[in-house]
């Protein structure tokens, strides 16, 4: 990569590699045209090489983040960290495209926040600092009788006590590759708190948790969970576990792989978000799950959209025949219950 890119800089500028697959460059006295002009020539370069091993070719790409420094920047872990935004925004933008860093740059902004996450979740599980909480899912035709279960859901807690709600910090774990370490702390506090609580399942059938696209493709996690189940193995028919329905479509051979391995112990299983996909009942013969959650965005206007009803209707009566049970999200009041009961 060094040979590639080394005749597009000249012989006073700046070249080193940073680790593993990242490289950086100074490129003294030039401007911003210019300077652009040598990261598409780059781009170009790496973007036509070649690499073969074992009888095969590989192509390589290369996203490049660009810093213009002046009078005024003069902490250089300020400007690391700013060139490494920018090249994220570069890879955001689809790859093999560069990104020059402006101040008040809006994107930037938002993936310094994220990266502010990232550190404050290795932070959260190395402390212990979240928390679950538990939303009830009711039964439509007896709502003040018979078994309520619950979905469990993450919170995290600050230094000072204020809880901060999942939509802040996991997009930046789905992001930055953090979800199979929070889904472990998920399922290790889960389990832990159930089997020391034998007397909640007398009125609970089961209880819910949601599983990342990342966790359903990892196998180590696979391996995981089928240790803690066979530790804990009174608790595999009381747990539900929450699959989105875009990470089945992606990894449909991995996802019905990780469902069946889990269902021979007892545990069941629930296709989250369903309906939002653009191949929905196609796939769903050959998913072995036990219930469907609709969609929120089809339920939360049942009462007053036609069409969302016929939706949700449609994907009650298709779940029906195939012998699954329906779940509603975004059941926020009592109209919206009544057309749901219809």
């Amino acid at each position: 990569i060094p040979k590639i890119i080394q005749p597009y800089i000249r012989k006073a500028d700046v070249l080193a590699r940073l680790g593993g697959d990242e490289f950086g460059i100074i490129l003294e006295n030039g401007d911003i045209d210019s300077v652009s002009e040598i990261a598409q020539s780059i781009i170009d370069s790496v973007n036509d090489y070649q690499f073969f091993w074992a009888d095969k070719a590989f192509r390589i790409g290369v996203s490049i983040g660009i810093v213009e420094i002046d009078d005024s920047m003069n902490v250089p872990d300020e400007i690391m960290r700013w060139t490494d935004s920018a090249c994220y925004a570069a890879k955001d933008q689809g790859r093999n495209t560069f990104h020059i860093y402006r101040p008040g740059d809006e994107k930037l902004l938002l993936r310094e926040e994220e990266m502010g996450w990232v550190s404050r979740i290795e932070q959260a599980l190395l402390e212990n600092q979240f928390v679950l909480y538990a939303q009830p899912i009711a039964p439509v035709e007896t709502v003040n009788a018979g078994r309520v279960n619950y979905e469990l859901l993450i919170r995290m807690v600050n230094s000072d006590n204020e809880v901060i709600p999942p939509g802040a910090f996991l997009p930046a774990a789905e992001r930055y590759g953090k979800m199979v370490s929070i889904d472990r702390w998920v399922f290790e506090s889960a389990m832990t708190s159930l089997s020391e609580n034998p007397g909640f399942f007398k009125n609970v059938d089961y209880c819910s948790i949601n599983l990342s696209a990342q966790s359903l493709t990892d196998h180590s996690f696979l391996v995981y969970l089928l240790e803690k189940f066979r530790e804990h193995g009174d608790l595999a028919g009381h747990i539900c576990i929450e699959i989105t329905e875009t990470s089945v479509i992606s990894n449909l051979t991995q996802a019905r792989h990780f469902i069946l391995e889990l269902k021979a112990l007892g545990v069941r299983f629930a296709l989250d978000d369903f309906g939002s996909g653009l191949s929905s009942f196609g796939y769903l013969k050959n998913l072995p799950v036990d219930y469907l959650k609709i969609d929120g965005m089809f339920v939360r206007d049942i009462a007053d959209d036609p069409i969302d009803f016929a939706m949700v209707k449609s994907i009650h009566e298709v779940g029906s025949v195939m012998g699954l049970k329906t779940i509603a999200e975004f059941v926020e009041n009592e109209a919206i219950l009544a057309k749901l009961k219809q």
